[in-house]
């Protein structure tokens, strides 16, 4: 469960606000690959990849960092208890495709980028309403790149999208404006562990 609180504050008022699910999984998906890049640091290369019937389904997102590491992200709009299963699943997916991979990347980008997929680094991304507390501790004792992110919507409040990054060492908050919201520069302020993007 998320202990995140998110306040509103002015000169002599405290507000807290209501965070909720998106309505559905897709518009959660929509929206981040729409800003795969600012939001999470990675460049888009497929959304609802087909791999095939040996292993099954569709990955979200297929995506690679700057460092070269292929990204596979997987979104949930609640808690889900097979979502860590379904990521390593599509994990060995890849690990089996890796030509497939580098298809994609040189279609979608070039033959640098295609040369110089780091593959000792394949990074697993699972973004969820929350999780339990079972999926923390497996993805401890699994020796792999999984990044559990919480995240929270914050839609009556000028468009925020928060993340939670929860099996760090120290726990990240992003505090994301949407690119509508009217009002611009709010929820600004800065420190340790909060990073925050403005309209």
């Amino acid at each position: 469960m998320s202990y995140i609180k998110l306040f509103e504050l002015d000169e002599e008022n405290v507000r807290e606000l209501e965070g909720q699910s998106v309505e559905t999984e897709k518009s959660l998906q929509t929206l981040i690959e729409k800003h795969l890049e600012p939001f999470l640091g990675v460049r888009f290369l497929a959304s609802e990849y087909s791999i095939g019937k040996t292993y099954g389904g569709r990955i979200d997102t297929l995506g690679i960092d700057k460092n070269g590491c292929p990204v596979i992200i997987e979104y949930k709009r609640t808690v889900n208890k097979n979502v860590i299963n379904q990521c390593l699943s599509y994990l060995s997916w890849l690990m089996d495709h890796k030509g497939e991979f580098k298809l994609l990347v040189l279609y979608k980008i070039d033959k640098e980028a295609a040369d110089s997929i780091e593959w000792s680094s394949p990074r697993l991304l699972c973004i969820a309403g929350d999780f339990t507390k079972y999926d923390i501790q497996a993805v401890q004792q699994i020796n792999r790149h999984i990044e559990l992110i919480r995240y929270l919507h914050y839609l009556h409040y000028g468009g925020l999208l928060l993340f939670e990054r929860v099996n760090a060492t120290t726990v990240e908050k992003i505090v994301v404006k949407h690119p509508r919201s009217p009002q611009k520069g709010k929820f600004n302020q800065r420190n340790s562990s909060e990073i925050c993007f403005g309209a």
